[in-house]
């Protein structure tokens, strides 16, 4: 089987694509295009430690193009991983670095999505694999001040989610961070908006959290946020319905604003299909 897992703009602004290969061994392709309609694989990297997914890719100062991934069997044993890709020209070649290593599920953080802040500062959230209470199955946040060489992992105060994979948008306008996520079983895509400070050494600060878009509250047949930016506009993909009936659905949201990051958006109509 073959999926995307990651997406991501290299230094000329060319799209690039990891996308998950499964078959006698287990691979991740990186694909470039620059039009949209042509695709160029550039690299195949062999890894020490193979990951389930590698996820976006953002650019850090000091580093080039920066992943992060995570590998496990999401099962009980102590076996579960997590780290970064660096790659200094622009795709080509990349180095792998394990973060954590030998964790239980409950420790493991997955599915994450990160943006650079500045300063050397990299702020990511990831899902977690539990579900239990809001507690246990809250979003996991990890934060580093020095570029992506060492990095904290604690858990959030947002406990409205789980096995749900959340996507942030950091607004270079107006410096507000969205974090979109769906919370499964209840069919609702929902964001925080914040400004980072807040919550960069203290993640249980995450403010409350807005409905910004609908879909099916089948638990497992529903979820998974994946955002990006054009504009002034937020577009959220997720996938919605009930097996074997199912469609991906596009919520555009407007950007927040500076002057009331708390307050719901005005609604777009609706996901689209």
């Amino acid at each position: 089987g073959e999926v995307a897992v990651g997406k991501g703009l290299d230094s000329t602004g060319a799209m690039l694509l990891w996308v998950r290969r499964i078959g006698p061994d287990w691979n991740h392709d990186l694909y470039r295009t620059t039009d949209g309609v042509t695709f160029t694989r550039m690299a195949t990297p062999k890894l020490a430690v193979t990951p389930m997914q590698i996820t976006d890719i953002f650019s850090v100062p000091k580093v080039g193009l920066m992943a992060l991934w995570f590998a496990g069997r999401y099962d009980d044993s102590p076996n579960h991983s997590w780290g970064t890709l660096t790659s200094g020209d622009n795709g080509a070649t990349w180095a792998q670095r394990t973060i954590e290593s030998e964790l239980t599920k409950p420790q493991w953080p997955t599915e994450p999505s990160a943006i650079y802040l500045g300063n050397g500062r990299i702020l990511a959230v990831a899902r977690t694999e539990m579900g239990g209470t809001s507690s246990t199955r809250s979003q996991f946040q990890m934060v580093s001040t020095d570029y992506g060489a060492t990095w904290t992992r604690k858990r959030t105060n947002i406990g409205d989610i789980a096995a749900s994979t959340p996507s942030l948008i950091l607004d270079p306008e107006t410096g507000l961070l969205s974090n979109y996520y769906y919370q499964r079983g209840k069919g609702i895509l929902r964001r925080r908006v914040v400004e980072p400070d807040r919550v960069f050494s203290d993640p249980l600060n995450w403010p409350a959290s807005e409905e910004v878009a609908t879909g099916s509250p089948i638990t497992f047949d529903a979820g998974n946020a994946n955002a990006t930016a054009i504009r002034d506009m937020h577009y959220v993909a997720f996938y919605s319905g009930k097996a074997p009936d199912t469609a991906i659905l596009v919520s555009a949201i407007p950007a927040p604003t500076a002057r009331n990051p708390d307050v719901n958006p005005s609604r777009s109509g609706g996901p689209r299909k």
